[in-house]
């Protein structure tokens, strides 16, 4: 499936939901996006697992961040998929300094 038509997808699904009304701002729609993160995060620190595979709402929980970053690309008519392949095209070429490993 192509990215507008999952960003279509999930925006439709999201009305039909009611989660946008039409008078939502863009913090309060960037707060959701944060709110999955920060789920996803508690599952971590709940699980404690190295094996994120096994962990059946993770995977969930990440799905969440992406289709609400979705919905909100196209809430506000962000165009995702080129933003996407012009940020990998330049980190491609992009030198990192100091880069820290987890």
């Amino acid at each position: 499936m192509e990215i507008q038509k999952l960003m279509d997808d999930a925006y439709e699904l999201a009305i039909e939901k009611g989660f946008y009304n039409g008078d939502e701002r863009p913090i309060e729609l960037l707060a959701m996006i944060h709110t999955e993160v920060s789920e996803a995060i508690n599952i971590y620190r709940k699980k404690g697992m190295k094996d994120y595979s096994s962990m059946e709402s993770l995977p969930t929980e990440l799905a969440d961040v992406i289709l609400r970053t979705l919905t909100f690309c196209r809430h506000f008519n962000i165009d995702i998929e080129n933003s996407l392949i012009k940020k990998m095209e330049y980190n491609k070429k992009r030198v990192w300094q100091n880069v820290h490993k987890i």
